[in-house]
Parts: C-alpha cells; sequence; structure tokens
C-alpha cells in the first residue's frame, strides 16, 4: 500500500519501501524523497533537498542560512539578531513554509 519512501522520526528521517520517487526538491524541483535539516543552528528546517542544491546551498534552505553558516564565530554573535529577525520576517510564523517563497 506504501509506495516511495516514508518518514521517520529518528536521524535517518526517511526508510525506503519501494525504488519510486514521489516527491521533489524543494529548491530546483527535481524528483527527490531525501529531507534535510538546514544545517544552520538558527533555522533547523525540514525540507527535501537533492544532493545539487545540498553542495551548492552547503546543506541550508537558502543563501541566507548558508552565508550565515560561513561566517566566524564572532561575526555570528554579531549578525544573529538581525538574523534571528530576518528569519522570522521571512518564515512569517508558518509551520511549513514553501521554499519557493522564502528563496527568492
Amino acid at each position: 500500500k506504501y509506495i516511495g519512501k516514508n518518514f521517520v522520526f529518528d536521524n535517518r528521517l526517511g526508510e525506503r519501501i519501494t525504488l519510486d520517487i514521489i516527491s521533489s526538491c524543494h529548491q530546483c524541483n527535481k524528483k527527490n524523497d531525501s529531507h534535510t535539516n538546514c544545517a544552520n543552528d538558527l533555522c533547523h528546517l525540514l525540507f527535501i533537498q537533492c544532493d545539487d542544491c545540498k553542495l551548492d546551498y552547503n546543506g541550508c534552505c537558502s543563501k541566507e542560512c548558508s552565508d550565515y553558516l560561513l561566517l566566524t564565530d564572532d561575526e555570528k554573535i554579531n549578525q544573529k539578531e538581525d538574523f534571528l529577525r530576518y528569519n522570522e520576517k521571512r518564515l512569517k510564523g508558518r509551520v511549513k513554509p514553501k521554499l519557493y517563497e522564502i528563496i527568492n
């Protein structure tokens, strides 16, 4: 009765049931079913990301998260509040934002 990959609530994030892929990367829309937790500790958005986008965005959900991740520790401290305000505005309090809305 199940096809593709089932989401699981542990470090695996998914368990393959069949070889079917029924979802797509939230950043480039290529067929993909790999869940990623944004690598930026201030974000941690759970989303679907292909390997190409994982490289392009350093495992992050957006260019802004990726840029913040690459800052030095001192720069992160200085920009933390600005990033948190930006992220709150970007996500608009939504539990599951549409990435194509927050990337642009």
